[in-house]
């Protein structure tokens, strides 16, 4: 693989990426070839090569004298459903390799997977981290889920739907204290995904700043704390929905909004780029609660 070839791999993936989270979208400048050459080392001969390759993709619009623009969203969407594709062959390869029929894999998937039956409660410190891990667990494993702050779990009589899940799903920091209150029932701790507030590499493609929207004002210290690890910390900015003016977002800046500020602000209409919101547990927390919905299934059949 030449340097060109695999800088223009990095750059469409970045560019990707960004469109899909509503960071970027058609019409939006990209980096100079300059700037990229001193990020990559590279000659900037070498960077404009890579941009060529992505304008014949119409991934990116070279417009003489004026700079690399986003182009059209049709190429971005036949990127993703090509990945797409290219996801489901290689399980549908590997399920036959391990004596798996394609016509039986779906009937399997179905039977595992089904969560419909199952309650769970999520409990966490701050409000905003308490709802978006309900959201994540009702949106991508259909659980049927409830948000607890940690205080409302430490009340002599603890809320019904705390009490009456089958698993209980809490952030690192709590979850010794929920397993000491949580009667034998199974407590999975929540580990985050460490870019969920900051993609280092589609930060590198704006030069405007992100904004990131929440309710409770203990969580903004958490977010604060995760951006110090991350490369780009300076540019983000963050707003408590309900105690800062939401109107200081500047017009079309990339805003992420979380769950519990979507539900805060309701039907406002904020100036900035709504980000579309971003899955929040890690691998390790993903495999916890897919092998719990696994294992719960396997017991039932």
């Amino acid at each position: 693989m030449t340097k060109r070839t695999g800088i223009a791999e990095l750059l469409r993936e970045r560019i990707l990426k960004a469109i899909d989270d509503g960071a970027l979208c058609a019409g939006d400048r990209l980096p100079s070839t300059r700037e990229l050459a001193s990020e990559f080392r590279a000659d900037p001969r070498v960077i404009a090569a890579a941009y060529r390759e992505l304008s014949m993709e119409s991934l990116v619009e070279v417009r003489p004298k004026s700079g690399i623009y986003v182009a059209g969203a049709a190429a971005s969407e036949r990127h993703r459903l090509s990945a797409q594709s290219n996801w489901v062959t290689e399980m549908f390869v590997d399920a036959i390799g391990r004596g798996v029929p394609l016509p039986d894999l779906g009937p399997a998937i179905l039977d595992f997977s089904e969560a419909r039956r199952m309650r769970a409660a999520a409990v966490a410190e701050t409000v905003d981290q308490a709802v978006g891990i309900s959201r994540e667990l009702k949106r991508e494993y259909g659980l049927n889920s409830t948000s607890h702050h940690l205080a409302e779990i430490r009340s002599a009589r603890p809320p019904l739907g705390f009490c009456s899940a089958h698993v209980i799903v809490a952030t690192n920091s709590c979850a010794s204290e929920v397993r000491r209150v949580a009667l034998n029932r199974p407590v999975i701790s929540v580990s985050a995904r460490p870019d969920l507030f900051n993609n280092a590499e589609w930060l590198s493609l704006t030069d405007r700043e992100v904004y990131i929207v929440v309710t409770d004002p203990g969580f903004v210290p958490k977010v604060r704390q995760a951006l110090q690890r991350t490369k780009s910390p300076a540019k983000v900015r963050v707003i408590v929905a309900g105690r800062d003016d939401l109107s200081r977002i500047p017009a079309g800046a990339p805003t992420y909004i979380t769950e519990s500020a979507r539900i805060a602000i309701g039907k406002t209409r904020l100036p900035g780029r709504v980000i579309k919101p971003r899955r929040l547990f890690s691998d390790t927390t993903v495999r916890d609660i897919v092998s719990f919905i696994v294992a719960q299934n396997s017991s039932a059949a």
